[in-house]
């Protein structure tokens, strides 16, 4: 978790904010959490309902037009990759509520595997039938929750598909 921290703690791009939900933890991650207060815009730490119901909750947090979830072991490549994200977002017009870019899988040492994320032309008729966008590259626009509402807590997994 901490490397997540810290990826979010150093990009480039000053409008952010860090909320963590933690669904009590029991392996040291509250003190992590108090440790890294200044880095954390939002935190709480209590039982949830699954990923989705943190996910609700964090929504309720945000503040910013573009919500980004990632999960204790994500992180993101390089201290620029907000900053470039950004860029990109600006220029979508308002109807647009999610953009992705790419994702960078990697092994428990840190080494790069594959990458995840090809142009929406290649892989819209394939998203018909399966996921295959990763949650980590994903922007979600505030008003796509307005619109539809917030993720739908009786999923256990694909409940961001579902959305």
């Amino acid at each position: 978790m901490q490397q997540c921290i810290d990826s979010v703690a150093q990009q480039s791009f000053a409008n952010k904010e860090l909320i963590i939900i933690d669904g009590s933890s029991k392996d040291g991650t509250v003190d992590l959490l108090k440790v890294n207060r200044e880095k954390i815009s939002y935190w709480i730490s209590e039982p949830d309902h699954g990923i989705y119901n943190a996910w609700n909750k964090g929504l309720v947090q945000a503040k910013g037009e573009w919500i980004c979830f990632l999960g204790a072991d994500d992180y993101f490549w390089d201290s620029q990759v907000l900053e470039k994200m950004s860029e990109q977002l600006e220029k979508l017009p308002s109807s647009i509520r999610v953009a992705y870019g790419q994702v960078m899988i990697v092994n428990e040492c840190g080494e790069s595997l594959y990458l995840i994320g090809e142009h929406w032309q290649k892989v819209k008729e394939r998203f018909k039938q399966f996921m295959c966008i990763s949650h980590q590259g994903v922007m979600h626009r505030r008003s796509l929750f307005e619109l539809h509402g917030k993720f739908d807590e009786s999923f256990r997994i694909s409940g961001d598909y579902e959305l």
